[in-house]
């Protein structure tokens, strides 16, 4: 009998304990695994760069980046600590870029991130003389952007703008007013909104009538 009650009182200890320890780890809070953003890509077209903002998170010790493109490919860079970092990249118009990052910290390792990007060629844009048509009172201008340009638009500056997608050339009319002078805007545009502005003046005088003394 005294056996018996001893494995009892045993029994409820052990269990009693156990409860005990599942109460102490459920109420310790879990490590999490750190993360990593990478910021949007700003481009200097002269330099040919583009400049990345990666920012981990503060329970970060390090973490990894790699920036590839087709036919490019390069393995992890380690970074130390935990502090917002800019890295500047060589880039070329038309390529398309990989940024890949991960971060480490406490023993655990964070997702994978990845960012993908492309900037355009800033397009150009060519325009003809002006015609003039003193019949229909309107100048026409014979427009043609560069190939793979996205969109372009004109019109006369300050004013509502016509807009056009894609690169292929237009032919384009205006009513006019003599005495006016007139200021056309042309503007092609990649996809990043870059590109080239071309400004026509135009004005029509009125004529001056044949007197006869």
């Amino acid at each position: 009998m005294k056996t018996f009650k001893s494995l009892a009182v045993l029994t409820t200890a052990v269990v009693a304990l156990l409860s005990w320890g599942c109460e102490l780890f459920e109420g310790k809070e879990q490590p999490k695994a750190p993360t990593i953003t990478i910021g949007e890509p700003s481009y200097d077209t002269e330099a040919m760069t583009m400049t990345l903002l990666f920012t981990p998170s503060k329970n970060t010790t390090a973490w990894y980046y790699k920036i590839e493109s087709e036919g490019a490919m390069s393995g992890f860079t380690l970074v130390a600590g935990d502090e917002p970092k800019e890295i500047v990249a060589d880039i070329e118009f038309d390529v398309e870029y990989i940024i890949s990052a991960y971060a480490e910290g406490q023993g655990l390792e964070g997702d994978l991130v990845i960012k993908e990007c492309c900037l355009k060629a800033i397009p150009s844009i060519a325009v003809s003389k002006p015609l003039f048509d003193e019949d229909a009172m309107t100048v026409t201008f014979n427009v043609t952007p560069s190939e793979g340009a996205h969109h372009w638009y004109w019109g006369v500056k300050d004013s509502e703008y016509t807009r056009y997608e894609g690169d292929e050339a237009q032919t384009v009319s205006c009513a006019v007013e003599y005495d006016v002078d007139y200021t056309f805007i042309f503007r092609a545009e990649n996809e990043q909104l870059n590109g080239e502005t071309k400004e026509v003046e135009f004005a029509v005088i009125m004529p001056v009538a044949d007197i006869t003394i």
